[in-house]
């Protein structure tokens, strides 16, 4: 089945699939940064699952409008919750739609780690599943040091991410978007964070300590480089997400 595509709060884009069977269950699926959209296969593995399923462009990034970077990001997701009850589009169908959320996850790997983290503060969302989030913005890897980072996303991802360098600024110092602020304030029962051991693009180090603070479930993986979200689909992660969201 071909993805759904509708605009949520007359900015947001996102992909989604109904459940297979009727449910208000709500998945919402965040990308990394700059990861190309190309999630259909995590989207109808929860979609079968019995989840709603939305796999969001952030404002400012790929098909959404606006700007990226000059707001916290946790908004977006936390909009297309909330535009969920008064119904959407299929825009290739023209399909009407309308869910009325009683449990809502927030999924996603690498910069959508962090942005499920960030979302979990939110009383409107019920779970989190962070892979290989960003804890600390100002904790930089020699892979990929954020001024670097900047530059190859201003210049190789030119028409998809749009952002100014002082709000690129702010994020690499700290000062917003930054699970490290929060760690006295997130819900463990909310939280399952997954992280490898090899990973040399986000550093594991913030995750452990994170891990350490909440005391929330997780697991360190040996090797898996920087995960992404397709790892929560495939055995024996998928078992221990299936059992957590329920």
């Amino acid at each position: 089945m071909h993805l759904h595509r509708a605009l949520f709060a007359k900015e947001i884009v996102a992909e989604f699939l109904p459940p297979k069977r009727p449910s208000n269950r709500v998945v919402i699926l965040c990308d990394g940064l700059p990861s190309v959209p190309g999630k259909a296969e995590v989207v109808r593995w929860f979609s079968k699952k019995g989840y709603w399923c939305f796999n969001l462009r952030y404002r400012g990034t790929w098909e959404s409008l606006g700007n990226f970077l000059d707001h916290d990001p946790t908004e977006d997701v936390l909009d297309l919750i909330d535009a969920l009850p008064g119904g959407f589009r299929s825009i290739w169908t023209e399909e009407d739609f309308h869910v009325e959320p009683e449990f809502v996850a927030v999924v996603g790997a690498s910069f959508g780690g962090t942005a499920a983290l960030m979302a979990s503060l939110d009383d409107r969302v019920d779970k989190a599943i962070a892979l290989a989030p960003v804890i600390d913005w100002t904790d930089e890897s020699e892979a990929e040091p954020m001024d670097w980072f900047g530059n190859v996303i201003r210049k190789g991802y030119a028409g998809a991410v749009h952002f100014e360098d002082s709000d690129w600024g702010r994020l690499s110092r700290g000062e917003f978007f930054q699970p490290a602020a929060h760690m006295k304030q997130f819900d463990p029962s909310k939280l399952f964070i997954v992280h490898a051991q090899d990973d040399k693009v986000v550093h594991i180090g913030p995750t452990l300590e994170l891990l350490k603070q909440t005391g929330c479930k997780g697991k360190v993986l040996k090797r898996g480089g920087h995960l992404s979200s397709r790892v929560v689909t495939k055995w024996p992660l998928s078992t221990q997400v299936k059992k957590f969201l329920y």
